[in-house]
């Protein structure tokens, strides 16, 4: 009798633990086709799907592993002038693949000399708010980032 009781505890305790696995797996799902939903409705989902042009590669950008950003992946997202030639200096913002498709790096440039840049992973990008800030140039810069909504403020 033990060893029968002994053996229903266990499928028991086993039909439990894959219910939980289940579940995790479901939630997991569930969370990722949220945030592949969000990122399609975002301002960044929007720049990333949108097939590249030569304004796109951030100042001083040059492809391979060992640029100071990573992948052709980068789309420009505001540009202060964006009628004004290469040569005039004005904040442009991009927005990129990281280190891998789970990053996201966030590129500020007024020439091809100052930049700022912030990377992070990919769904902190799209689910929170995310601020990078520059002084350099004539007139400061603010871009925030709430739920992969952008935002720029000069001046």
């Amino acid at each position: 009798m033990a060893l029968v009781a002994g053996i229903g505890v266990l499928l028991v305790a086993g039909g439990v633990t894959a219910g939980m696995q289940l579940a995790q797996h479901n939630a997991v799902t569930t969370s990722a086709t949220a945030l592949a939903r969000a990122e399609a409705d975002s301002d960044l989902g929007r720049a990333l799907a949108r097939p590249q042009q030569p304004s796109d590669l951030p100042l001083g950008y040059q492809s391979g592993s060992g640029s100071a950003y990573p992948g052709d992946s980068y789309r420009l997202v505001f540009d202060g002038q964006p009628r004004a030639g290469s040569a005039v200096l004005r904040w442009r913002v991009w927005i990129g693949q990281g280190i891998d498709s789970g990053h996201l790096c966030l590129v500020a440039a007024y020439n091809s000399a100052r930049s700022v840049s912030t990377c992070l992973p990919r769904a902190e990008m799209l689910t929170s708010m995310v601020t990078l800030t520059s002084p350099v140039g004539v007139q400061p810069l603010s871009v925030t980032v709430t739920s992969g909504r952008v935002v720029v403020d000069v001046g």
